[in-house]
């Protein structure tokens, strides 16, 4: 339900992370990528996520990443790593020691 790929937040928790960012209008998703508004978006800034910093990354910005399991898109690249990091630095998510699996936290629990 719940892995990270990578350095990003894949699995049912990723393919929901990325549709509530698409829902409140911080990313569009398109066919290969996603795309986020001009100017980013205030749910970046709540979240401390730093889109100029994402932006200077020598990775792409947000591809379209198709999850195996769940067979739908998350985002990935800069920002779907920095997401992963922010989630896990407010301790939304608790990563497993073999840093693969993640628990999501009380704090991080949308009900």
């Amino acid at each position: 339900m719940a892995r990270f790929r990578y350095d990003r937040p894949a699995g049912e928790l990723g393919v929901e992370i990325s549709g509530i960012h698409v829902e409140t209008g911080a990313l569009t998703l398109m066919r290969e990528r996603y795309v986020l508004p001009e100017g980013g978006h205030l749910f970046y800034r709540e979240l401390g996520v730093d889109l100029d910093e994402a932006r200077s990354k020598k990775r792409r910005l947000c591809p379209r990443c198709v999850d195996r399991s769940e067979r739908l898109p998350h985002v990935a690249g800069a920002l779907g790593a920095m997401i992963a990091a922010r989630m896990v630095g407010r301790e939304f998510i608790v990563r497993s020691r073999n840093g693969r699996s993640v628990s999501i936290s009380k704090a991080g629990s949308l009900g």
